[in-house]
């Protein structure tokens, strides 16, 4: 397991039942079912285990569990809400299944008190655990009071921006994904810096998604459509892979930049 943070928090997951449907390479398609029975998590494809665990459970009055789906593959939401404390605490985490490890992708802190919240959003890259017991993750004691009803968004231990929302949205967690991200337009920076780090983790259709977003309002930037063209080439899409880099070659060689183009992209041109 690899850990960043420790001596915070300590939280371990029940998780009753849900079901993650994944596009596999070149149309090929891989169902992915977890559930819980007799105190463990038993995740399968094709009733084959991938992953079996023994939890310890939190869940009570004073809890909260849900699972919440993710449209992206490999992904889903998990949230645990606090009620028998000062403050109402939301936790949610954002999970990816990759090469039979557990990536968190993002982390959300929210202490909701009367119409005060704190709150905190962490992206991560390169944060891998090899079980769904989370431990001494950083940050539930540190939320942030929102100022004008913004989110401060960090990658690992940086701050890269904030993120506003409408009054009283943070409370109804059944609509907090914020998979369509809706917001890109507003700070094409930030979403840039979110979707280079879905990027990193192999989180290649999340990454796309983000990045297709970003062209529409930015569509001269090589740099992103050479990055759409990765996840393409990822992905398997070979015809909208070459589309995209032999786009990127024209824009680098328009800006006459064309000496810094990456070998890999005329290679992956002849294939």
């Amino acid at each position: 397991m690899q850990l960043k943070w420790k001596n915070v928090l300590s939280l371990k997951i029940n998780l009753l039942f849900f079901f993650l449907i994944v596009s596999l390479p070149r149309g090929n398609a891989q169902k992915i079912s977890s559930s819980y029975d007799s105190n463990q998590f038993i995740l399968t494809e094709n009733n084959k285990v991938l992953y079996i665990d023994s939890l310890n459970f939190l869940t009570g009055m004073c809890t909260e569990i849900k699972l919440i789906p993710s449209k992206f593959n490999n992904q889903f939401y998990f949230y645990k809400k606090y009620f028998c404390v000062e403050s109402k605490l939301h936790l949610i985490f954002k999970v990816l299944w990759l090469n039979n490890e557990f990536i968190i992708l993002e982390t959300g802190f929210y202490a909701i008190e009367r119409s005060a919240i704190s709150s905190k959003i962490t992206q991560f890259v390169n944060y891998k655990i090899d079980s769904l017991i989370l431990d001494d993750i950083d940050g539930y004691g540190s939320g942030e009071k929102d100022e004008n009803q913004e989110t401060k968004l960090y990658l690992d231990q940086n701050l890269i921006g904030k993120i506003r929302y409408k009054k009283n949205s943070l409370i109804n967690f059944d609509q907090f994904p914020i998979d369509n991200y809706s917001n890109v337009k507003s700070n094409i920076k930030l979403y840039e810096q979110i979707a280079n780090s879905r990027m990193l983790n192999k989180a290649y259709d999340e990454a796309l998604f983000i990045f297709l977003k970003i062209l529409k309002n930015n569509a001269s930037n090589p740099k992103i459509v050479l990055n759409i063209a990765d996840c393409y080439y990822q992905l398997y899409d070979m015809n909208n892979s070459q589309i995209n880099y032999d786009k990127y070659v024209k824009i680098m060689r328009r800006q006459k930049n064309s000496t810094q183009i990456p070998q890999y992209v005329y290679e992956r041109l002849k294939e």
